[in-house]
């Protein structure tokens, strides 16, 4: 009989903002005032994605502004609030910082991570030796930190998005960012086609078996009669 695996527990952290930015030398993080990751659909060693709640202390900065920079290779505004913040789809590759941080530890990075004017909270998933070399390299690296919560972690699915391909989530999203879906209607299939460079039927297709999957996802869930 195999040995039974080792219990996984989940860490959620709060730190001095001025910590992060040390930690991670981001000169430009000052442009923004919070940061949220809303759904992350992918992080590990070589790649992140996921949609963001962003503020910027200047009011005519726009996501776009951020990609290239701290390892955002690709940022996209999906909606702009009435209040001046930004929801937005991201993606790229981890920064060198927490990129070796979460190597050297075992440890799993995962939301929530949220950047406020003063703080920043963070969440780490990992066996209990991994979880304390975790800790124990913010402590060598100066990052004054306070537990906020530890204890079982929930893997259930959080995200719809996650359970698309690549292509159907670009679709999709590039169709909400257009206008495919507002009322009256700003962007049309034509539009979709030449935003993800493909041809009129084949962006088609793509969002049509991205907005099946999500119904069949939501409707098999839902209690009532259909």
């Amino acid at each position: 009989m195999a040995p039974p695996r080792p219990a996984m527990r989940r860490l959620i952290l709060l730190a001095p903002r001025a910590d992060l930015e040390r930690f991670e030398d981001l000169p430009d993080m000052g442009l923004v005032e919070s940061f949220r990751v809303v759904h992350q659909l992918r992080f590990d060693s070589r790649s992140v994605a996921g949609i963001c709640e962003v503020r910027f202390r200047d009011p005519k900065i726009t996501p776009d502004r951020m990609a290239g920079y701290a390892g955002l290779e690709r940022i996209e505004t999906l909606k702009r609030s009435e209040d001046g913040g930004f929801l937005a789809y991201f993606e790229g590759t981890p920064t060198v910082g927490w990129g070796r941080l979460a190597t050297a530890s075992g440890a799993h990075l995962l939301p929530p991570f949220e950047l406020t004017p003063k703080s920043w909270r963070i969440s780490a998933l990992g066996t209990g030796p991994q979880l304390r070399r975790f800790l124990s390299q913010l402590r060598r690296l100066r990052i004054h930190y306070r537990v906020q919560a530890i204890g079982e972690p929930d893997l259930r699915e959080k995200s719809q998005l996650g359970a698309l391909t690549a292509k159907q989530r670009e679709a999709l999203v590039t169709a909400y960012r257009i206008g495919y879906y507002d009322v009256p209607r700003r962007g049309d299939s034509a539009q979709l086609a030449e935003a993800l460079h493909l041809g009129k039927s084949t962006a088609v297709e793509h969002l049509r078996k991205a907005e099946k999957r999500l119904l069949d996802r939501i409707l098999s869930a839902y209690p009532g009669p259909m």
